[in-house]
């Protein structure tokens, strides 16, 4: 009796919550009754977007709709997936195309797996890692990067995680599930729509492809995105007004990196911004050396010396290699002195540097570097296991 009671109760305060969950999966499958005949199934989203010259056709399960929005033609379909009446859901289908003026791109959803990888086209890699991750990307590599700026790489992130987005060609396809009853689904609906059309417009072939590169190579958040832009725009477009401005208003990123690429491709009118880089304190140090390097006789002699007192102190390497390889090229008493120093303080590979810098100098104290040899390991080292060194 008592276990009876104890089920009269569970049922009483877990029935109806029960009863609502199944209705809300029913619903999730079954968004009821479409529209009556005066307002039929999307012609809301249509009008919401502003289409023209619509046409809607079909049956339930297979309504379709067809508009414009200026150049680019919309399709709506309607489809059902499962055949059983439990199971089945529904989904709308959107694809938007240019009639004329389409650039040849193509973007899909990254592949995780190494086997579905594509191989048959290269991939190109924008520098934003978030959007690399979830497209892959093909097509001409100076429109990619032309066309694909912060905005839109949101936009596109936005639209695949929202409808699974693909664009092939001009096209731009998803599909949107239905996942309520059919007024509310339009209203999602022709929010989605607008998104898309949007993308659509910002993947139009640009009138002046250098221009919208240097607006890239500008502003663009991401640092690897701006240096690629401005390396495309140098390599594609090197006598364009837009590209030396670009690489004047790249002198002043925040990255330090591309401002010693900028300097460099702009000759001696770079050589203030390099001459900054390879003096900076604290320095970044790959674009530090890059800038010495680049400098070499341009950089005085007592910078080079400065700058590898302190690149010794805070552990530069790749600034003391390019300053050894500084003083080398000087090859003065002074240079010297400063590279047997550098050999005769430090171990391992600096050391081994500062040895090949003093030989490239052909100093009468090149042959004391040819004796030189990097510390013998201790006995208690060699005693080690060979795989425990």
């Amino acid at each position: 009796m008592e276990t009876l009671e104890l089920l009269g109760m569970l049922l009483a305060v877990f029935g109806p919550l029960a009863w609502r969950v199944w209705e809300a999966w029913k619903a999730r499958h079954d968004p009821g009754p479409e529209p009556t005949s005066r307002s039929p199934l999307y012609t809301i989203a249509a009008a919401a977007c502003g289409l023209t010259d619509v046409e809607t056709r079909g049956w339930r399960g297979r309504r379709t709709l067809d508009g414009r929005a200026g150049e680019l033609r919309v399709r709506l379909e309607q489809r059902v997936k499962g055949n059983h009446e439990d199971s089945r859901q529904f989904e709308t289908r959107i694809a938007v195309e240019r009639a004329g003026g389409a650039v040849p791109i193509m973007l899909r959803r990254e592949s995780r797996g190494l086997l579905e990888r594509d191989a048959s086209a290269r991939e190109i890699e924008i520098g934003d890692k978030g959007f690399d991750d979830d497209f892959h990307v093909t097509g001409p590599h100076t429109y990619v990067r032309a066309l694909l700026d912060g905005p839109t790489r949101r936009l596109l992130r936005t639209l695949l995680l929202e409808i699974d987005l693909e664009v092939d060609r001009g096209q731009l396809r998803g599909a949107l599930p239905v996942t309520t009853d059919w007024d509310q689904h339009e209203r999602v609906l022709a929010h989605m729509l607008s998104l898309l059309l949007d993308a659509a417009r910002r993947l139009e072939r640009p009138r002046d492809v250098a221009r919208r590169l240097a607006d890239n190579a500008r502003l663009d958040p991401l640092p690897e995105v701006r240096l690629q832009s401005l390396l495309t725009l140098v390599r594609e477009y090197p006598e364009r007004p837009a590209t030396d401005e670009a690489l004047l208003a790249a002198c002043a990123d925040t990255s330090d990196w591309i401002r010693v690429r900028a300097a460099t491709a702009l000759g001696a009118r770079g050589r203030a911004t390099l001459l900054e880089v390879a003096t900076r304190d604290p320095p970044d140090d790959a674009a530090a050396a890059q800038a010495i390097t680049v400098l070499v006789e341009g950089l005085p002699p007592e910078h080079v010396r400065e700058i590898l007192g302190r690149a010794l102190r805070t552990r530069q390497e790749a600034t003391v290699r390019a300053c050894l390889i500084a003083l080398a090229h000087r090859g003065d008493d002074d240079a010297v002195v400063s590279i047997v120093r550098v050999m005769s303080l430090e171990k391992g590979a600096l050391a081994v540097a500062a040895a090949d810098a003093l030989a490239a100098t052909g100093s009468a104290a090149t042959s004391a570097s040819c004796e030189w040899r990097p510390p013998a390991p201790s006995a208690a080292w060699a005693r080690r296991p060979r795989s425990l060194r």
